[in-house]
């Protein structure tokens, strides 16, 4: 008996594993071989081709088309996703901000000469850094991949 009910437990488990494949949006890159996946219900930032902007989380109405905020989207009209986390929806204009007054301290901290000149060139450095990873970070534009629903 003890044996039955394990192998119904078993087969009950996997038969809902089965069942459960997550739906997204495929990203492929033609030069880099990457493939980045974005489930659904993601929030995400969409571009199309008649230059509309669409910003929210995003579900699949069918194979070719998408619905963010309660318009649909074919996918050949898209020209580019960018993937707009919570998280980088609060960070985004605290990074760069962050990064010009370093730009700015290490300026300062460098004029004055000495060992200071440094610690200015370090503060240099990294605001730069900060500043421009911020405006590059998570774009895929369609004439570098694919976009197909998955």
């Amino acid at each position: 008996m003890k044996n039955i009910f394990i192998s119904l437990l078993f087969s009950l488990f996997s038969t809902t594993v089965l069942f459960s494949q997550e739906q997204g949006i495929v990203l492929e890159k033609k030069n880099l071989e990457r493939i980045d996946f974005l489930k659904e219900n993601k929030r995400i930032k969409v571009i199309t081709t008649d230059g509309s902007v669409f910003y929210g989380r995003f579900s699949i109405v069918d194979e070719n088309t998408i619905a963010i905020n309660n318009s649909t989207i074919a996918l050949n009209s898209v020209i580019k996703i960018k993937r707009k986390s919570l998280t980088s929806l609060i960070g985004s204009p605290v990074v760069p901000l962050i990064g010009v007054i370093f730009i700015l301290g290490g300026t300062a901290v460098a004029a004055t000469g000495g060992s200071g000149a440094i610690a200015g060139v370090g503060l240099l450095s990294s605001g730069f850094a900060m500043t421009l990873a911020s405006l590059i970070s998570n774009k895929h534009e369609k004439k570098n991949g694919n976009i197909k629903l998955d």
